[in-house]
């Protein structure tokens, strides 16, 4: 009779160890998990930034494209020439430079760093 008691005693300490190790493990996972999912929910919110300015991007890029042709219209409607057309759909951009004019620049640049 002592040794079945002893032996329950025993099994139950055993049970109860296993139990505890299945609890902290089980714990642990349960961290682990939170933490993934919060590591996961910075990255889609990351992700919609980033698709949200690659959207607004491509919108502002179109809105002055339809901006420039509404105006080069204007110009063309006018009578402009076609130098002041180009530069209407330009807007206030500043008009391109020649190439003399630009190597004129690279060249007084140049001089400046010799």
């Amino acid at each position: 009779m002592q040794t079945r008691a002893e032996n329950a005693e025993q099994e139950n300490a055993v049970l109860r160890r296993d139990l505890e190790l299945a609890n902290k493990k089980n714990e642990d996972l349960a961290a682990k998990l939170e933490a993934s999912e919060k590591e996961l929910a910075e990255y889609k919110q990351a992700e919609d930034d980033r698709e949200k300015k690659r959207k607004k991007v491509e919108d502002d890029k179109k809105a002055a494209h339809d901006t420039g042709v509404a105006r080069w219209k204007d110009a063309a409607a006018s009578g402009a020439s076609l130098n002041e057309q180009s530069q209407a759909f330009l807007g206030n951009r500043p008009p391109r430079r020649s190439v003399e004019e630009k190597s004129t620049a690279w060249l007084a640049e140049y001089r400046k760093k010799k």
